[in-house]
């Protein structure tokens, strides 16, 4: 039994008012005895045990009537059993936890499960009567908002069906702690959870449900799987344009992992490009049952600045997951630190970058010694290149490392008199897993290194990646480092013998390369061959831009923070440019590194540019979780495991609701019953009452002449 009002049980320290009162109404009186009665004692004995067995009687009666009626204003209530016809049946408070997840929009013969999910709605609010109240949990992958709880259904079924299905992933996991939160505060006995899925066996694997207290335990889980075989759902999983450098009006490949989430072949399917709003390629592939395929694709773009797209494949029965989006940033001018111990070690490197002096180029130069590095603000360029460092200062290393920590690039070699200690300490051990040799001798036209095992994929060396070996120039190397100890960078060439010649390490967002020898002549004929000037720049790309490395794709719901690629002011006018055309003003916080973008999670998918004063400087798209659309279910066993100690009833597509609920709701407010009995009670006290009045002995009436009070 339990009880709704239970506080007023409290009032059950009434029932000891009967007796108090039994206890201060007795009578104590001294008996004189008389001859000429005492042959009436043993009538009189016989008759006061009669009196006192009916005194007590009407003590419990009264007493039980008192617990009664503290009892009938607390609400008693029994669930089911043969007391279910004594009384009204208990109010309930239901929440009605409805996924909008993406999966949700599938399409098959009867509609999509979200539609079978609002119908199913509308069958629940029919359930509930006067009395009873609901709360409202519509819930994806987002912290779930309930509504108020209310006892207008139709008001709340009428939410229901304005709803649409979103982009976000599904947590009924989240939803379940969610509502029992929100029911731990009701009066009414029957507490459900009425939970409306697809049953995607991922939205119950997110969020940890803790096993279920002894009182989350009372509340009824109805889970209710609106999902319906069939239905053709393919979609784009990836974009990516990771291992090309994006230049102006050179070619550059973007890749596609197309999946089939269905059990059934597609022989040819159409995937097409789109950048900048118009279609520039088409690939056509086939994927088997539950398979996935790549396809590659040939873009152009024009000019620097921002660019934007998406591969999309053919229609199907969920447009959700059909298109996937991508941005990509050329900037428009990149700053570049030129610095050395002497101007002469910079002159190769500056007329690769700049041949004409003073000219209005994309690359812009500014040249210093090495000396000058710690009062220089290098979070003003997009790369630094030092092609010869005698001795790396402490300090000046911390300030580079910060930098690249940042987002920055850097690329460094040794002079050929480096301080190999400094070297040793500072860079080559801590951060490559490498000690330098002694210094290497003067250059030996007859003794050289020559460049072997370059890493063709990667971007700097990718432009190169069709080239057949043998017209690849031969670079040789006369004065080189000697290198030893187990790497922790990855090399992207090494010298002849197998020693690392540029090794890369990245640092948070940035980039460090360095090379292992002096960069240029006499120590090496790099700077004398053909491959030099594109090489220079196509590092300077690499370490100056986002666009191989730098994150830019997000998933719905996932919370979204950028470090500035330009410099920021507090002053400056930040926007957001939402894919639909809104304009927000996101938070931005200064730190010591730069500034922090902070956008929080996004639930409309597309391309999402930042302004700084009315003018674009970063670009990212956010898109669906391809994992939303996995077909695996959840079964019932393993929902019984994860949540643990709850009172879970499954309810199939095809079951019928309303006796489902009937079998396993609370049935019986029995309050009715126990004022009854208290009626019933009363009507008995009076019977004895009345009979206990007849019967009294003249000496219980009013004093004898032999009887004197005490």
């Amino acid at each position: 039994m339990n009880f709704l009002n239970s506080a007023i049980l409290a009032g059950l320290v009434a029932a000891v008012a009967p007796l108090l009162i039994h206890l201060l109404n007795r009578r104590r009186v001294k008996t004189i005895e008389f001859p000429s009665i005492m042959f009436l004692r043993d009538l009189r004995k016989t008759r006061m045990r009669r009196l006192q067995l009916r005194r007590w009687l009407l003590l419990a009666i009264r007493t039980l009537m008192v617990i009664l009626i503290v009892m009938a204003f607390a609400r008693p209530a029994l669930k089911g059993g043969v007391f279910a016809g004594l009384g009204s049946r208990a109010r309930t408070t239901a929440v009605v936890a409805l996924d909008r997840s993406a999966s949700m929009a599938l399409e098959t013969a009867n509609g999509s499960a979200f539609e079978r999910a609002q119908n199913r709605v509308d069958s629940i609010f029919q359930l509930l009567g006067e009395g009873d109240d609901a709360i409202a949990l519509p819930f994806t992958s987002e912290p779930p908002v309930a509504s108020q709880v209310s006892s207008d259904f139709a008001r709340l079924n009428r939410q229901f069906d304005e709803m649409e299905v979103t982009t976000g992933n599904s947590d009924a996991s989240q939803a379940l702690n969610a509502a029992m939160t929100n029911l731990r505060d009701v009066d009414n006995l029957n507490r459900e959870i009425y939970l409306l899925s697809d049953l995607r066996r991922g939205g119950f694997t997110e969020t940890v449900v803790p096993e279920a207290p002894p009182d989350d335990a009372a509340v009824t889980v109805y889970v209710l799987d609106v999902s319906e075989k069939g239905g053709f759902d393919l979609g784009v999983a990836d974009v990516a344009v990771g291992d090309e450098l994006v230049q102006v009006a050179t070619p550059f490949a973007i890749t596609a992992d197309v999946v089939n989430y269905t059990d059934r072949p597609v022989d040819r399917l159409l995937a097409s490009l789109f950048v900048d709003g118009r279609r520039v390629a088409q690939e056509e592939t086939a994927l088997d049952a539950n398979g996935q395929s790549t396809v590659t694709f040939q873009a152009t773009v024009e000019s620097a600045g921002i660019h934007s797209g998406f591969v999309e494949v053919s229609a199907d029965d969920n447009a959700l997951n059909n298109r996937r989006h991508f941005a990509i940033t050329i900037p428009d001018e990149v700053k570049v630190l030129l610095a050395s111990d002497y101007p002469s070690s910079r002159a190769a490197s500056r007329l690769a970058l700049a041949p004409i002096p003073q000219t209005q180029g994309r690359i812009r130069i500014t040249e210093a010694d090495t000396d000058d590095l710690l009062g220089e603000n290098l979070f003003e360029y997009d790369c630094v290149i030092i092609p010869e460092w005698r001795t790396p200062d402490a300090a000046v290393v911390d300030n580079l490392l910060r930098y690249i920590r940042a987002g920055g690039g850097a690329f460094i070699a040794p002079s050929i008199d480096a301080d190999t200690t400094a070297w040793n300490s500072l860079i080559a051990t801590p951060h490559f897993g490498l000690r330098m040799g002694d210094n290497p001798g003067m250059p030996d036209p007859e003794r050289y290194f020559l460049w072997d095992d370059i890493e063709w994929n990667h971007p700097i060396w990718s432009v190169y990646r069709d080239v057949r070996r043998e017209r690849f120039p031969e670079i040789r190397w006369f004065s080189i480092y000697r290198t030893e100890g187990e790497p922790t960078s990855q090399s992207i060439v090494n010298f002849s013998g197998g020693r690392q010649s540029i090794s890369e390490v990245r640092m948070e967002s940035g980039k460090l390369l360095v090379l292992w020898s002096p960069l240029n002549a006499p120590y090496s004929d790099l700077t004398l061959r053909s491959p030099f000037v594109p090489l220079i720049h196509r590092m300077v790309e690499y370490l100056s831009t986002d666009l191989s490395e730098r994150r830019s794709d997000y998933l719905v719901g996932e919370t979204i923070e950028r470090e500035a690629v330009v410099s920021l002011v507090p002053d400056d006018d930040v926007q957001l440019l939402t894919p639909t055309g809104l304009i927000e003003r996101p938070t931005v916080e200064f730190t010591g590194r730069g500034a922090r973008i902070r956008i929080g999670s996004r639930l409309e998918t597309g391309v999402y540019t930042l302004t700084r004063n009315d003018e674009a400087f970063d670009a990212f798209s956010v898109n669906v979780d391809p994992a939303e659309f996995d077909m695996e279910t959840i079964d019932a066993g393993e929902l019984e495991r994860r949540w643990a100690g709850y009172n879970l009833v499954t309810v199939d597509r095809d079951d019928g609701l309303e006796s489902i609920v009937g079998q396993t709701r609370y049935g019986t407010e029995v309050r009715s019953a126990f004022l009854w009995m208290v009626m019933g009670l009363f009507l008995l006290e009076m019977l004895i009452a009345g009979a206990r009045k007849r019967e009294m002995p003249v000496a219980e009436s009013e004093p004898q002449p032999h009887a004197v009070p005490s």
